[in-house]
């Protein structure tokens, strides 16, 4: 049963994510693509998984950036190089990869991640589980406190 209430919690902050984010592409662009209302509800729910971890919040910007600007790259390759939808093309701007993603878009989407974090914190309480951010696991970190020893261990002056 718990594991349908996780999946409940995901898919709604989805469906949120990628309302909100329809709704801001609309009001910057004029319109939008229900491909980026996709993305955008899992760049959300990512981010919302980002958001319970013990990271600092310039850290947990940091990862939303490239976890954005790397779901952008996958919509874009797929949406308009295979597709040919014709979605977005950043080729006039620079620096650019493929015309789908570029340094300007991925500063705005670091930029974007502290209000969306802030969201996070709004949803997680909206469905009655801020629990889960005052009960800190001690295993949540096992990959970076093997990697803070893997470099203490080093010299690297």
């Amino acid at each position: 049963m718990k594991t349908l209430s996780v999946m409940a919690e995901y898919s709604a902050c989805a469906v949120f994510g990628g309302v909100v984010y329809g709704a801001l592409e609309t009001l910057a662009r004029g319109h939008t693509h229900p491909s980026m209302l996709i993305t955008g509800g899992v760049c959300f729910a990512a981010m919302y998984r980002l958001d319970k971890t013990r990271l600092r919040l310039w850290q947990k910007s940091l990862l939303g950036c490239g976890v954005i600007t790397s779901a952008e790259l996958c919509a874009g390759v797929i949406c308009n190089m295979w597709l040919g939808w014709g979605v977005w093309d950043y080729s006039h701007l620079h620096p650019n990869l493929w015309g789908q993603i570029c340094l300007p878009f991925s500063l705005l989407w670091l930029a974007i991640t502290l209000p969306a974090y802030m969201l996070c914190r709004v949803m997680r309480r909206a469905l009655g589980r801020d629990d889960v951010m005052r009960s800190r696991s001690p295993h949540r970190s096992r990959l970076l406190g093997s990697v803070r020893r893997f470099f203490r261990s080093r010299d690297l002056s």
